[in-house]
């Protein structure tokens, strides 16, 4: 089902009436910040569900949701609906100070329902709850934002809302897990510090001390290689490695410490972990990706102007030319009408003396048959027969001079309508010889610019665009050879990653050592048992109601763990695939998100990481620590386009507001591409403010179907459509 129109007035950045006529394909809404594209894009949204998510309430009546300029304190908006042949009109309207909203669903065979029965209605026809339509249709920013911040718990929730788990995230939410397990806590905290006093702090040491050995084992290490001199072996490996990455990027290995102590240990793993930052920051100055890029986008870009003026420059001509063959130039139609306009000059100038010819004749007529026996001419005086005269005049008038008059009359008539003719066939030349000139003047421009671009000015377009993808070749080989460039440096930058990270792996280990060596010998005390055995007593009521309640949460849990994990490997294929080609990263070339249960609020809840993944190397990583925020920005464009396919519902569109936020030229062109392919199955609907974004888009969304609006915005009149 796809939007077929939208009229939207006195909803937020919308003041007076905007009509909008979506495209079967595309619908790209283009404008400065703050013009009026996202309230658009969410009239759409309130139309439907009467609500806006992310949307701070101004008051209980949420009145932030009508314009403040409009004359009547109103907000309407009214979405077509379509699919095969049936068209539904959805409307809905709010007074300002009024709360809740009238909506009206007008059917295909007239009837039409209003409020409850309407939102039911569009719950069937649309198969959508206000949660589904975030999930699988409008990708906002803030839904974006979610996914990129650092922090857990956004991102988690962010996901939570993604895989449609928010309702039992808020069931977990209201189980009083916290204060139950506060007071059990507090008893068995008492309890601990008790029988820490019986068994001391060594065996919590000994644990870690064991976690520390089993995680220096898993990085290769050998028990009786955990030593001081092993670290010292590392750090001069760690240097050695620097300096053969190092190239051009002027790595300063003398900042890394010297090591002579464990607490070195320490303090050399995190000046490389510096120094690798640093490393990377210097690579793509070095290796100069982005630019290289950007100078094939705008050879693209240029390619694409140069192809369409060239277009439009055959098109006028050869129009030009069928007008030639058919009406001659406009020399010949300007003769032509000169003489056309003189000769119905002189067949009106007969028409006027026919007309005086024939009044003295009718008056000659009225005279004799009232003077019938009249002998001579009142005028000249000779002698005439009155009755003969007149029957002489009538048959002159009813013949001759009446198809005298119908032949001129006619004349004239056809002179003129040749006379528009010919004005229409010239206004048509001149408009076409305009075109054929502007188009003309297009390419010079582009030439222009392709000298600016290229160093050399071409003679002439086919010349130029030979020229042109020659250079876009040469450039594709450059920046093949700039990727593989990176590859490398990144590769041993990896390597190096790792060395530090058996660093700093070792550095824990004998820390621990060290704490649990100090501590062991601690004896315990014989009182304290006696009190943590009364204490123990206290807790078991407190124990049995939240075992109880713990076993409710797990059951919520293992359903949401379920659904989070289905939906993850229902689109893992089509992620790993949007992924590749938007972020295509040289190292990094996949993506997997990872389920862990996490204590939050004194309850267990889907917890997610974000991992990129070596598919060569077999390794991974963390997302955010490896990737920039353009990267990360891709990731969360991967993983939202990729589940918008997996929920069933009727609507035939999906909406992006301001997609290409932190992505660089080579990511937005992904992106086009990547939309370019959904809008051959489903309508696409975009809002963008980047016109390096919105350039890419009129290249990938070709053919019929491809609707593009400019806005603009006045105090006076709001958000309103370029030239209406």
């Amino acid at each position: 089902m796809a939007i077929d129109h939208l009229d939207v007035e006195g909803f937020r950045g919308v003041n007076r009436p905007m009509s909008i006529d979506f495209g079967r394909g595309a619908t790209i809404f283009t404008g400065l910040n703050g013009k009026g594209k996202t309230s658009i894009l969410r009239a759409v949204e309130w139309c439907l569900f009467g609500e806006l998510r992310y949307q701070e309430r101004e008051n209980a009546s949420h009145d932030e949701i009508v314009n403040m300029q409009h004359p009547e304190g109103r907000a309407r908006a009214s979405i077509t609906l379509s699919r095969t042949g049936e068209r539904y009109v959805v409307s809905r309207e709010r007074k300002v100070a009024k709360r809740g909203s009238a909506l009206n669903v007008a059917l295909p065979g007239g009837r039409s329902l209003v409020d409850e029965e309407a939102k039911a209605f569009l719950f069937h026809l649309t198969g959508l709850t206000f949660e589904d339509f975030y999930r699988a249709v409008f990708l906002h920013q803030e839904s974006v934002r979610g996914l990129l911040l650092e922090e857990p718990r956004f991102r988690d929730e962010a996901l939570d809302r993604l895989f449609g788990l928010e309702k039992l995230r808020d069931v977990l939410a209201s189980i009083p897990m916290r204060f139950l397990a506060s007071a059990v806590d507090e008893i068995e905290s008492t309890r601990e510090r008790l029988t820490e006093r019986l068994t001391g702090a060594a065996s919590e040491l000994e644990r870690h001390r064991t976690k520390c050995l089993e995680e220096a084992i898993e990085l290769g290490f050998s028990e009786s290689e955990l030593t001081l001199e092993t670290g010292k072996n590392i750090s001069r490996e760690v240097r050695a490695e620097v300096l053969r990455v190092d190239g051009d990027m002027s790595i300063d290995v003398a900042r890394l410490p010297e090591i002579t102590a464990v607490d070195d240990l320490e303090k050399f793993a995190r000046r490389a972990k510096e120094l690798i930052r640093h490393a990377r920051l210097a690579r793509g100055q070095l290796v100069p990706v982005g630019e290289t890029t950007d100078r094939l986008v705008r050879i693209a870009r240029l390619r694409g102007e140069l192809d369409e003026a060239r277009r439009q420059l055959q098109e006028s001509e050869a129009a030009m030319a069928t007008l030639e063959q058919k009406v001659g130039g406009l020399t010949d139609l300007e003769r032509s009408a000169s003489n056309l306009r003189k000769d119905v000059a002189d067949w009106d100038e007969a028409l006027r003396a026919m007309d005086v010819h024939a009044r003295v004749v009718s008056d000659a007529l009225l005279y004799f048959k009232a003077e019938s026996e009249a002998s001579l001419c009142p005028v000249c005086r000779q002698s005439i027969s009155a009755p003969s005269l007149v029957h002489r005049l009538e048959k002159e008038i009813q013949g001759t001079q009446r198809k005298q008059i119908e032949r001129l009359t006619q004349q004239v008539e056809q002179g003129k309508v040749k006379l528009r003719d010919l004005d229409e066939s010239r206004i048509q030349m001149e408009r076409l010889q305009r075109k054929a000139e502007e188009a003309s003047q297009s390419i010079e421009e582009v030439l222009v610019r392709v000298r600016e671009l290229v160093g050399r000015q071409p003679k002439e377009p086919t010349s130029a665009l030979e020229g042109l993808k020659k250079e876009e070749k040469e450039i594709v080989a450059q920046l093949d050879r700039l990727k593989d460039a990176q590859k490398h440096i990144e590769e041993a930058l990896q390597q190096v990653d790792v060395t530090v990270d058996r660093v700093r792996s070792l550095s824990k280990f004998l820390k621990a050592e060290e704490e649990f060596a100090r501590l062991r010998k601690r004896a315990p005390s014989g009182e304290a048992a006696s009190e943590a055995d009364s204490l123990q007593a206290e807790t078991e009521d407190l124990i049995d109601l939240r075992e109880a309640l713990e076993s409710i949460v797990q059951a919520i849990n293992a359903v949401a763990a379920e659904r989070a994990q289905n939906a993850i490997q229902e689109t893992r294929a089509q992620m790993s695939e949007f992924y590749r080609t938007l972020c295509n990263h040289p190292y990094f070339d996949d993506l997997r998100i990872e389920i862990s249960q996490k204590l939050a609020s004194g309850v267990q809840k889907n917890s997610y990481s974000i991992r990129a993944i070596s598919s060569q190397e077999g390794r991974s990583s963390l997302a955010s620590s490896r990737l920039s925020t353009a990267q990360m920005n891709c990731v969360a464009l991967s993983v939202y386009l990729a589940q918008s396919n997996v929920l069933a519902h009727s609507l035939g569109f999906i909406i992006l507001d301001d997609p290409s936020q932190n992505l660089d030229a080579e990511h937005k062109l992904a992106l086009a591409s990547i939309l370019g392919r959904f809008a051959t199955e489903q309508q696409i609907i975009v809002a963008t403010h980047d016109e390096e974004f919105d350039v890419a888009m009129r290249n990938a969304f070709r053919g019929e179907g491809v609707v593009h609006y400019t806005l603009e915005w006045s105090s006076r009149t709001g958000a309103r459509l370029a030239g209406s």
